[in-house]
């Protein structure tokens, strides 16, 4: 019976000693999962610091592109308007143009018929010196004419009061 115990102790003892081998084992391969925990663990950590601190860096840029775009779209609406001005200047100066323009035809019009008022004129100016040269001709013809008949009147005047003496003396003769 020793022997049975003995062996039963033995093989007990060898059971406890494969389960303390199988149990240290188990320990060291805790161990070196909870060491490469750790290091996950730390890793993750570094990564996680580093995806915030890049977050908070994207949060910055980003929030610095909603300003800039912010200041763009201000920028864009500024330009906006005074597109809207200068087109509104270049239809009112369309429209200027355009009433230049009909202005521009009425006094071309208007200047077209003043100068045919002014060639009429200046043909009737013609028309009169003409005449007047022709008057002139016919006055100074006439004046001659006058003066040769006033100078034949004087003439005849002279004789007949030559006459008139001839008679005059001619009855004083006959009468004495």
């Amino acid at each position: 019976m020793t022997r049975s115990k003995d062996n039963e102790n033995l093989k007990e003892t060898l059971q406890v000693e494969n389960h303390i081998e199988d149990l240290t084992q188990e320990k060291f391969s805790l161990q070196r999962a909870l060491e490469a925990s750790r290091v996950l663990a730390e890793s993750l950590a570094t990564v996680n610091s580093a995806l915030t601190d890049s977050y908070n860096q994207q949060g910055g840029a980003v929030n610095q592109l909603k300003t800039d775009m912010e200041r763009l779209q201000d920028e864009i609406n500024a330009q906006l308007v005074e597109l809207d001005a200068v087109r509104t200047e270049y239809r009112n100066a369309q429209l200027e143009c355009s009433a230049a323009d009909e202005w521009a035809k009425l006094l071309a019009s208007e200047v077209i018929g003043l100068e045919e008022k002014v060639l009429r004129l200046w043909s009737n100016e013609l028309k009169l010196e003409r005449q007047l040269e022709n008057s002139e001709v016919e006055m100074s013809s006439q004046k001659r004419k006058i003066s040769s008949l006033e100078k034949d009147r004087q003439d005849l005047q002279s004789t007949i009061d030559a006459l008139q003496e001839g008679i005059c003396i001619h009855l004083t003769f006959d009468l004495l």
